[in-house]
């Protein structure tokens, strides 16, 4: 993203978008061979391979001028986010609207434009679009969701599957892998009580369920 493109151009495209009938049928195969062929052709030649999707022409708009692979690479994640948020019927969307006060979804889209452009995984844009699809189904408050959206952000994405497995009951964080434990407090996502530690050693921490990361895991394996 560059400053020479108002973020609320972004933000209506984003709007826009979501209403195009080829984003819920792209594949993630469709995808990358998509955007393997305009890569391979170049950013001057590579219109008429980009589906009539607004946020995506936006952004391969910039990507003709300035080159940037970040750009494509904000494609895909803004693709795969819009795909998944796609399975929202029209009229549950439309109530979250009407629940909004003022501006407050245009500062929304913002937000959520600037959250998919730092995402390092694809796997973290299509978790942020089940999180918006929970709080627009009132499974979430705004509170939770944006609590959850920092989780996203923050947490590795390849030791999610131990987070979702301890939410399970199928994994423990012995004193060998208590590591492993605490680094998931540090994201606040467990908690941890430290009572049997002894004064003077010995013991482990005991990491326990906490009730919003408990939807958390439900939202992102549903």
């Amino acid at each position: 993203m560059t400053d020479e493109q108002p973020l609320d151009k972004f933000s209506a495209d984003l709007e826009q978008s979501l209403a195009s009938a080829d984003i819920a049928t792209l594949t993630d195969d469709e995808i990358d061979e998509m955007f393997d062929v305009v890569g391979s052709v170049g950013a001057t030649h590579g219109e008429g391979l980009i589906p009539e999707i607004p946020i995506l022409n936006t952004i391969w708009a910039i990507s003709k001028t300035m080159g940037s692979i970040s750009n494509r690479l904000l494609a895909q994640k803004v693709i795969r986010f819009l795909r998944q948020l796609s399975t929202i019927p029209p009229k549950e969307r439309e109530a979250f609207l009407a629940r909004l006060e003022g501006n407050q979804w245009k500062r929304i889209r913002e937000q959520l434009f600037l959250v998919l452009d730092k995402h390092e995984s694809y796997r973290k844009s299509e978790i942020q679009a089940k999180l918006l699809g929970a709080w627009i189904r009132e499974q979430l408050t705004e509170r939770e969701f944006w609590d959850l959206t920092h989780t996203t952000s923050s947490v590795n994405i390849d030791a999610l599957d131990d987070l979702q497995r301890f939410y399970r009951d199928e994994l423990t964080w012995d004193l060998a892998r208590a590591e492993d434990g605490y680094s998931f407090a540090f994201l606040r996502v467990v908690g941890i009580d430290n009572s049997k530690i002894g004064t003077f050693g010995g013991g482990s921490p005991t990491f326990t369920k906490i009730p919003l990361s408990q939807k958390f895991v439900d939202i992102i394996t549903a």
